[in-house]
Formats: structure tokens, C-alpha cells, sequence
């Protein structure tokens, strides 16, 4: 997929589509680091981050070593308030095959309203 492209200390982003074992190996191995995004394209993986995600903000990221962001933007005629929770993948323990995922070093929980 990046055999054309020079993206050696680049950050590639893609959606659901684009999650993928594969493209993430392909991408870490062209020098480059990735967020991609993780819905019910990978349901065992995806339903155990949410839960992990749930039981750890119940108890306000106790002990926990995490960062996190809340925000509130206008645009467009509409309030938008945004959280977003980040924790290293050492922190949450064993997923479902977390390590297929190449260079996998964080996860982000993003909740928006």
C-alpha cells in the first residue's frame, strides 16, 4: 500500500476501514507511526477496550498512569463537548491479540457530545 510513498517519520491516520493488522505492520515497517481507529471493525478487541475504558473512568483513572483532555467548540451553529482519555497499552494488560498490532504504544478513548 505505501510501496510508492516516502513516509518515513511520518504519522499516518486512518478510519475503521483502514485498521487493519497488516497496514499497521506495513506501516511501522516504512518508519512510520500510525493512529488509526477502532470501532466494531475488530469486535472482541473493540469490546474489551470499551470495558476496560468504562471500568477505569468509574474509578476516575485511579492509580492509573493516563493523560486526558476535555474541550468544548462551537462551529457550525453547535456545541460540541469532546474528552479524550489516552493510557500506554502497558497499563491496560492483555487484549485481544494487542500484539499483532506493530508499534501499538498507546490507546485513545475519545467521547464526544
Amino acid at each position: 500500500m505505501f510501496k510508492l510513498l516516502d513516509i518515513s517519520g511520518c504519522i499516518i491516520t486512518l478510519d475503521a476501514m483502514g485498521t487493519q493488522k497488516e497496514i499497521a505492520r506495513e506501516i511501522i515497517g516504512h518508519g512510520a507511526d500510525y493512529v488509526l481507529c477502532l470501532k466494531a471493525n475488530h469486535p472482541i478487541l473493540w469490546a474489551e477496550v470499551i470495558a476496560w475504558f468504562e471500568q477505569a473512568e468509574a474509578t476516575h483513572f485511579e492509580g492509573l498512569e493516563h493523560r486526558s483532555d476535555a474541550r468544548v467548540e462551537s462551529d457550525h451553529h453547535r456545541r460540541e463537548h469532546r474528552h479524550v482519555w489516552a493510557v500506554p497499552v502497558a497499563v491496560v494488560g492483555d487484549l485481544h491479540q494487542i500484539g499483532q498490532w506493530a508499534g501499538l504504544k498507546t490507546l485513545v478513548l475519545v467521547k464526544r457530545v
